[in-house]
């Protein structure tokens, strides 16, 4: 399932959408993190997308144009890591942050390696 989000810009919080850029897919299956992250990024005047899985993610960067890429390491049908591979293959030039409750040291060192940043979902919480 794939779903968008369109908020007006924040004034609580002018110059946020910029750190996110004009638009922004958020890729988890924990549909409650998901739809709230999102919901927040939304506030900020940002287009936000949101993907159930990997594929679904793929789904919305072949049609829609993404700057950022939030992505859950670890999901049913495939990785947060399989997605960012798929991107780079495809040149993605935006934004892609891997996110998980517990991301293996190593994967997190291959995600860096491909130009990505890494962040723990409980650090997210705190940044957002």
């Amino acid at each position: 399932m794939t779903a968008m989000l369109e908020s007006p810009p924040s004034p609580l919080r002018p110059g946020l959408g910029a750190g996110f850029g004009d638009s922004v897919l958020v890729v988890d299956d924990d549909d409650a993190f998901r739809e709230a992250v999102a919901a927040f990024i939304a506030t900020s005047g940002a287009d936000v997308f949101e993907a159930t899985g990997v594929f679904d993610a793929i789904d919305v960067v072949e049609r829609e144009s993404v700057d950022f890429v939030l992505c859950d390491y670890s999901m049913p049908e495939a990785t947060g890591d399989n997605l960012l591979a798929y991107l780079t293959t495809r040149g993605f030039a935006g934004r892609f942050v891997l996110m998980s409750a517990d991301l293996p040291e190593h994967e997190a060192a291959l995600a860096r390696a491909r130009g990505a940043r890494t962040i723990s979902k409980w650090d997210l919480l705190e940044v957002l």
